[in-house]
């Protein structure tokens, strides 16, 4: 029987036990076996995924959103682990990039049936990425956007007003 490890992100859009008991029936159903951790931080995943290495799991799986999927993803790089990703977030940038289904129940069947393949990490001034590095104004509009789509509308307005005042970048 094959064995995934799934970091589950409860704070993500879709992180409900409903969810978690989606997941174990349906891989249970291709004869994967699930362990799910329910991740309190990034420190928190991290940890889990670098004690996890080595145990001949088929895929380490990050439930969650992006900011699930970059620190499971980078600890990950250079191994033989495959990532495996369930997109509970908002944006869903990395299962966009990888065109991943958005939805839990397809992107479950991809877990179960699809194969792994290789992606690229970049490096930036040290600072690892996965699927798009930004600077100036669009750096700002995502991080402003990101705040403001999980209900801080201050920063939205706030968002607006640096977009404003933003100096062009060269």
């Amino acid at each position: 029987m094959r064995r995934m490890l799934v970091i589950w992100n409860g704070q993500a859009g879709g992180g409900d036990a409903d969810g978690q008991s989606l997941v174990r029936d349906r891989l249970a159903e291709h004869g994967i076996e699930v362990e799910i951790f329910e991740s309190t931080s990034e420190a928190d995943a991290r940890d889990r995924v670098r004690r996890a290495l080595g145990d001949g799991l088929a895929a380490i799986v990050a439930a969650g959103g992006d900011g699930t999927v970059r620190p499971i993803a980078l600890e990950l790089v250079g191994g033989d682990t495959p990532l495996g990703i369930l997109p509970l977030g908002t944006a869903m940038n990395a299962a966009r990039a990888l065109e991943l289904p958005l939805e839990l129940e397809p992107a479950i069947d991809v877990l179960a049936t699809g194969r792994p393949r290789p992606i690229d990490v970049g490096v930036a001034n040290g600072t690892p990425f996965l699927e798009v590095a930004s600077i100036g104004l669009t750096a700002d509009v995502l991080a402003g956007a990101t705040a403001a789509d999980a209900g801080r509308w201050r920063a939205g307005f706030e968002l607006v007003r640096r977009a404003w005042r933003q100096p062009r970048t060269r």
